[in-house]
């Protein structure tokens, strides 16, 4: 069986990442999202995603979350931006994810999270690689 490769391109510094405003009688727009820097932002434990070639389906996937994640860092919340067409595999990568933990920040915040599934041959097997912040 081939093995899989899965590139993760983790906090994509293009993306927003948005953190709530928590202090309670301090602005009449407290649950509007502010911006927040990336460096703020950590994995405290990666998404670790095992496939297959057949979870792939023979070809490379692509899908987009949003988490939400609370002050402790702890996600709370993932909705599918992009899919990769295959409802199983969109169920496996957010298994996955929902098992992940960010540092604490001590504020919650919203981040888009990219995937790319790709397949690695026999040939040339590879190592996942994440790229963070």
């Amino acid at each position: 069986m081939k093995k899989i490769i899965l590139f993760t391109t983790l906090l994509i510094l293009n993306q927003a990442v948005f953190a709530e405003n928590t202090p309670q009688n301090s602005n009449p727009n407290r649950h509007t999202p502010k911006q927040q820097q990336l460096k703020d932002i950590q994995w405290l434990r990666h998404p670790q995603v095992r496939i297959t070639q057949d979870d792939l389906e023979n070809q490379n996937r692509y899908i987009n979350l949003r988490l939400s994640v609370d002050g402790s860092g702890k996600i709370t919340n993932i909705s599918i931006l992009t899919s990769t067409q295959l409802p199983a595999l969109d169920r496996k990568v957010i298994r996955a994810t929902q098992k992940a933990l960010f540092k604490a920040t001590g504020y919650p915040f919203v981040v888009d999270q990219d995937f790319k599934l790709d397949l690695a041959s026999d040939d040339n097997p590879q190592e996942s690689s994440e790229e963070d912040l």
